[in-house]
């Protein structure tokens, strides 16, 4: 159930309130809000459907940024705007919410964004007979028949394209193996200085995805699987890297002629030298998955299709 202070602050506005959902208008504009307590940087999001061109959308983030608002963030949709609120307690916010909204809205209307009279896709009139109520990303938004059924032709045929394109996965493995070996090369630096930590797999995933696509790889979740397990390969074999160089670095400081990798299984017969290789290629491993964990997080949530609109 929602907070008893924001359900009744959004009461007020004349707003349904369904768990920690809020639907209704404020002074004229379509507002959806969402109350997730649990998140730590926009704990109540606000969406408002109006319909404004490309220059009123530079206007409004200009005029949002001069504004310097507080724990605020904000983005635009193909839909309207998307606002995040914050504060250090709930009651401060609750407090400051309504000024806030006059505020963003005040710039809105300011800068000419149509209100929910109008289709925020179009921005024709709307009239009722043609119009359905949407569900968007969890926001329930007034479109007009005809904007549906268009945006709904071009997801089909974009879903279309992109199952009928090519998957090139060996592409896309060296893509992602490119990024691995950078992050390799990061994790080699880190740990002569001192470092074991995920920033090195992180960079990695983030890079090996990136070049993934860019070799034309198909970004779906077999490049999540390919780049996940590349990454962790990847900082696996720095570890490896590092104790070859330096088992090679104590023959020859002991005067003793034998390749890298010789030296390197010779070290490995002292339990001291063995016993501190597995510690830090757990130890990599262990922030490995962390760093990975996070960037499949993303990947996963950037390769979704999007749905047709119900």
């Amino acid at each position: 159930m929602m907070n008893k202070g924001f359900s009744e602050l959004f009461q007020s506005y004349g707003m349904t309130i369904n768990g920690n959902n809020a639907y209704g208008q404020i002074k004229g504009f379509e507002t959806n809000v969402i109350i997730r307590m649990l998140d730590n940087l926009s704990p109540v999001t606000v969406h408002i459907s109006c319909y404004t061109t490309s220059e009123q959308k530079r206007a409004i983030e200009r005029s949002l940024q001069a504004a310097a608002i507080k724990f605020f963030r904000f983005s635009f949709t193909d839909f309207g705007i998307k606002l995040g609120f914050n504060d250090i307690t709930a009651g401060k916010l609750i407090k400051r919410l309504p000024d806030l909204l006059n505020q963003v809205i005040g710039i809105l209307t300011e800068q000419g964004a149509l209100s929910a009279k109008y289709c925020p896709v179009c921005g024709n009139e709307m009239v009722y007979e043609s119009t359905k109520k949407a569900n968007v990303d969890g926001f329930a938004i007034t479109l007009s028949s005809d904007c549906i059924e268009n945006l709904n032709k071009s997801i089909a045929e974009e879903n279309k394209d992109f199952t009928e394109a090519p998957n090139n996965y060996v592409e896309g493995f060296f893509g992602a193996l490119l990024g691995g070996v950078i992050g390799g090369i990061i994790a080699f630096i880190l740990y002569m200085v001192g470092f074991v930590s995920a920033i090195s797999a992180f960079v990695a995933a983030l890079l090996g995805a990136y070049f993934y696509k860019k070799f034309h790889g198909k970004p779906n979740a077999v490049m999540i699987v390919i780049v996940a397990v590349t990454t962790l390969a990847c900082m696996a074999a720095s570890v490896v890297v590092i104790y070859t160089a330096a088992a090679a670095i104590g023959a020859e400081d002991a005067g003793v002629v034998m390749g890298a990798i010789e030296a390197f299984r010779f070290c490995m017969q002292d339990a001291e030298f063995s016993g501190m290789f597995y510690s830090d290629l757990a130890m990599s491993m262990m922030f490995s998955v962390l760093g990975i964990g996070y960037q499949i997080f993303v990947l996963a949530k950037s390769i979704k299709r999007k749905k047709a609109i119900q």
